[in-house]
This record gives C-alpha cells, structure tokens and sequence, in this order.
C-alpha cells in the first residue's frame, strides 16, 4: 500500500481510481461482513480496471476476506479461476498479490470446496515457477514449501509428521486479520495538535480552540402532514408538505409533529399585548429538537439545521483540579418541543437608516438626508427608492430646490450590473423642484436611481438658490433587491434547488435584543416571551435595512424561557436587475441574556451579488 501511495507512475485519473479503492479498503475493514457487497462489486470490476496497482488492490481485498460473509466464497471459485487465467498476462505486482490472495483462499476454504481449490493453487504456483521475474519464483518456491499438498497432490509430504506445523505456519503467515480500527484516540481530535489538552484529554488552563467555520449545514426531512387542530380543522388548509395550518387574525404557531403522530393541539396565549393591540393565536405540538455538545437540531416540517461548535466540545478551562478530569463525553440528545410562528398580520416596528447627503455647513444652511425605500418604482425595475428629507435650517428662506445627476444616463460601463434595456433607463428620474422652503421648514422629496454598481456611489448635484452643490449618493446593495411574498412550502422547495455553489453562510452576534430586554425587566409586564422579544427585534432590524419579505419564522419550545437556540427566521426577495429569487436564512444559538450567534445563509444564483449581500445582511445584524 506504501508503494503505491507513493508510485509517480500514475497519471491523473488512474490515481484517483487507486485513492477511491484504497479509501473502501479502510472503510471495509471496520466491519467486512456488512460490506461483502460492495467487494463483491469490485471483484466484478477485474475485467474493465487495467490499472495493475488497482488490480492489485482489489486482489488483496478479496483474498482478506475471501472467507467473509455468505456471498464471498459462493464466488470464491471462479474468482480463483479468472485469476489463474489471468496470471500470465499480470505484471510483477499483480502476479504477488495473485499468489498471496490463493494461499489465503485455500487456507480458509471449507472442506467440500477444498480439491477444487488445491488443482487451481497448484496451476498458479506451477505457472510462477515458470515466472521470468526471479521475486515470481522465489514466492512460488516459498508457497511449494509451505503448501506441498498444493504443489504436488501426489507428494509424500502430504503425509509426513510435519504436516500440523506446516499448516500452522501458513495460517499464522496468511490468515491473520486486520483488527478493526481503535477509536481509543478519537478524543485527541477534540483539541488541536500538538496543544496540553490534547495529552490530558481535556480543556488546560489558557487552551483556546479553532474559531467556528463560517459554514452552515442544512438537511431536510419531510414529515408527514399532522392532522387539524380541534375546533377549527375544517376550516383551515393543511399544508401538503409542513402540515402548518395559517390563521390570519395574528401570529400562530403551527403544529408539527413525526409522521404518525395523532396527538392533539392546543391554543395558549404567548403575550399579553396592549389594548389596541392582537394577542398571538398559539398552536403547540411536539417535535423533535437533538441537542449535543457537537451540534444542535432543530427538526421543522421540512428542515433542520444542524450548527457545530468546537467550543461545546471542550471541558472547562478554568478548574482547580484540572488534571483530574476525566475526558469530556458527548451530551445524550433530548426530547423537547417545537413551533412555527408565522407573522401574517402583526406590523413590525421600520426604523430606516438616515444618511446625509448634503450638509447644512456646506450648503447655506440647507440639509439634506436620505433612506432607502422599501417602496417599489412603477418606472422601471432597476430603479431603486430613496427618500430624500430637506430642510432649511436657517433664518432665511431658500429657493429653487433642486437635485441633478452628474453622471450620463444609460452608463454601459464594464461595471454596469443591469440586465438587457438598462441603456435606456435614466440614472435618476426627474424630480419636481422646490420652489421656495421657509427657516425651520421641512420637505419629502422620492428619487428613484438607477445605481450602476453596488459599490460605487452616484455622483449627484444639489441646486438651491442658483448654487451648485456637489453630493454623493452611496448605494445599498440590500434594497437592490424587492420582496418576494412566498409561503414556507415554495420558500423550501426553491431554497432545495439553490444549494451547494449557490450557498453562502456567515456567522455574526447580534446583542440588539438585550436593551429591550433590560427594558422589559424594569416594566410591569411580566408575560413577556423573551423568545418572541428575540425574533421581533431581529425581524424588525432586517426589514427597517432591507427590502424583503418575511416568510416565516420558527421558534423552539423548550423548558428553559432563557434558551433561543433554534430560533429561525426567513427572508424572501428577488433582484432588481435580473428578478432571480434571493433567499435569506438566519438562525440563533445561545441564551436571550446574552449576546446570540447567529448563523447568516443566503441561496442566490447570483455568486458575486449573493456574497456581497450576505455580509451586508451581516453587517446590519451586527
């Protein structure tokens, strides 16, 4: 195995055959037995693979476990025969390995097939005493005299005294198995190489691990649709695929279950709003949550995600007794339970950003701000919405307001990131002048731009009181895309179709919740759901800083109110300029106490713009 490992000869493709055999040949040593298909399927691959080093692999394969299982030595005749045939045409190698593998053959043979097996040994062993290659005959001459029964039927060897302890040197020598591999050292690979931890097996004092990868892991499951909640199944649709029911009078959530499960669901009241205000409609049931030091799994109607942490797999640092610590075990999943909440009616607080376009310094007094809208421009697609506030902060009165692009419309340079039509779309659409704004007065102003590129601001051009005024618009490649409403069913089935090359994760802390958190703390209101007060805050970020449309959003249901791990929310949208689907995934890890890990997933078609967008989607969480 070393030498073929090590062989320069192999070219490109015939390696990577070598490499794929030798790893089944690592992964049948584990257990042989439950494996007997797949080496049969290679020992079928003799007469198509050329490659000797391939050759010779399969060859030892079968001879290790020729004896293996109850399919293996029904072949293990013609097996040795095709070999025989073949053994002339070999090269050196193959020819070694032909001969070790019949000896083992022969050896664990049973007794019915033990003649057949000797007349095919022997015309092996005779054909390499024959051999031009000297190592050929040498292993012949040595098998002759570890098995003369198989040399010679009619040597009086065969009868000797000495037939035992031949035997038995030759079942010592080819009959010995490969034990299954150790996971005595699996807990090395908790810590890093090289580090004290990995010599105590756990956590030394100052051990710092690997930082997270910035990758997410999603894995679907259907689940079979749960039946209707009482009193109202007869009203509701059912869901083909997540078996959620939609209640449009306030926020619900859905029940979910395991296929099979006929248990009943019932409504309870989350949080006690104010007067003016709907009270979420609450329909629980259990699910499935596998929680472990080396993941968490938050099993929905159609996913679950799976988040790994280095960090949960390490013993604590800091212990008095450290060196008298047992290694860390890995946590016994648990049972808890699971639900969706779907935002269909209930208004989220929009706090757009303010930036400043002009300052009032450096235009006589005139101010003005901007903030990207969530609103759509009937003109066109790939323009984008901005409001423009003005206002007049000084004493006297300012006229003839106005705002110019400086750049020529329909810009076909290299970095123009528009679909076919865009040369006739101009950078900005006209807007109506001011014609005169009082001190202390304030005026909305709509633009709707046309940016060229993602990165690059437009250059633009205030006029008041027959002054110019040079200004410039930077773009925001969030609102560069436009809500696309969609259920979770359509929301998942796209989200299937947008994986691998299409996938993007980040992770990213988001700490915005724990100052309404101290918030509820010092009011009167003690039914808060802290949970809730997570997933309104978060929502609320993204939808005041992003043009999206919220789909759904999951939350656990568990016995600690302090837990969030498991939260998830969905975002939906599509871009301006190509009108391809751009799905947004976030999911919490951690306590509604502290700062949360959030994982950022975004499936996009779009490589360059998807990237792009999730570390602006990570920089708004952030």
């Amino acid at each position: 195995e070393l030498s073929i490992t090590n062989s320069v000869h192999l070219n490109e493709e015939d390696a990577v055959l070598v490499q794929a055999i030798l790893s089944i040949k690592e992964i049948v040593k584990i257990d042989a037995a439950s494996h007997e298909k797949v080496i049969i399927r290679l020992v079928r691959c003799l007469d198509t693979i050329m490659e000797p080093a391939a050759r010779s692999l399969i060859i030892w394969i079968f001879g290790e476990y020729s004896s293996t299982g109850n399919l293996i030595p029904k072949i293990a005749p013609v097996v040795l025969k095709y070999l025989a045939w073949s053994f002339a045409a070999e090269v050196l190698e193959t020819k070694l390995q032909i001969l070790n593998a019949s000896v083992k053959v022969i050896i664990h043979s049973a007794e019915d097939q033990l003649e057949e097996f000797k007349r095919t040994v022997a015309y092996v062993i005779q054909l390499a005493a024959c051999d031009m290659n000297y190592d050929v005959r040498d292993r012949a001459r040595f098998l002759s005299g570890l098995l003369p029964c198989c040399a010679n039927e009619n040597d009086s060897s065969c009868r000797s005294q000495n037939v035992d302890v031949i035997k038995e040197l030759a079942d010592h020598i080819f009959g010995g198995k490969i034990p299954p591999p150790s996971n005595s050292d699996s807990n090395y690979r908790i810590y890093l190489p090289g580090s004290l931890s990995q010599v105590v097996l756990h956590a030394a004092p100052g051990y710092a691990p690997l930082p997270k990868p910035q990758s997410m892991i999603l894995i679907h499951k259907t689940v079979e649709p749960t039946r209707g909640v009482a009193d109202s199944s007869e009203g509701t649709n059912s869901d083909a695929e997540s078996g959620s029911s939609r209640d449009e009078s306030g926020s619900v959530y859905d029940s979910e279950s395991e296929a099979g499960s006929d248990s009943n669901d019932e409504g309870h009241n989350l949080h006690r709003q104010k007067e003016n205000q709907e009270a979420p409609l609450i329909h629980m049931y259990d699910g499935n949550v596998d929680q472990a030091y080396a993941g968490r799994a938050v099993d929905e109607n159609l996913a679950s995600l799976i988040s790994t942490d280095l960090t949960e797999l390490m013993s604590k640092s800091a212990l008095e007794s450290w060196l008298d610590e047992a290694p860390a075990a890995p946590l016994v999943p648990v049972q808890t339970s699971c639900a969706r909440v779907s935002f269909t009616t209930r208004s989220f607080e929009r706090k757009p950003k303010l930036h400043r376009l002009l300052d009032p310094s450096d235009s006589g007094g005139l101010s003005v701000l901007y903030a990207f809208s969530s609103e759509v421009s009937v003109k066109s697609r790939l323009l984008v919405c901005v409001d423009l506030f003005v206002e007049n902060v000084t004493t006297e009165q300012l006229a003839d307001i106005t705002i110019k692009s400086e750049e020529a419309s329909g810009s076909k340079s290299g970095m123009d990131q528009t679909s076919e039509g865009s040369a006739s779309i101009p950078t900005l659409v006209p807007v109506e002048e001011i014609q005169s704004l009082a001190p202390e007065q304030r005026a909305k102003m709509l633009l709707q731009v046309h940016f060229h590129h993602h990165l690059l601001p437009l250059k633009l051009s205030v006029f008041c009181n027959g002054k110019r005024h040079p200004a410039k618009l930077h773009p925001d490649i969030a609102y560069f895309v436009r809500p696309l409403p969609m259920d979770l069913n359509a929301f998942l089935c796209k989200e299937n179709q947008l994986r691998g090359m299409f996938e993007y994760a980040r992770r990213c802390t988001f700490k915005d919740h724990l100052q309404k958190h101290e918030q509820t703390e010092e009011s009167t209101d003690d039914n808060t759901d802290k949970n809730l007060l997570v997933a309104q805050t978060l929502a609320s970020k993204v939808l005041s800083n992003a043009n999206v449309h919220l789909v759904s959003m999951d939350m656990p249901v568990t016995f600690s109110i302090d837990d969030a791990s498991g939260l998830c929310w969905r975002f939906s949208s599509e871009i301006l300029s190509t009108s391809n689907p751009c799905l947004i995934t976030i999911v919490a890890d951690g306590h509604t106490s502290e700062p949360l890990d959030l994982t950022v997933k975004v499936n996009s078609e779009d490589t360059a713009f998807g990237l792009n967008l999730l570390n602006r989607i990570v920089a708004i969480i952030e």
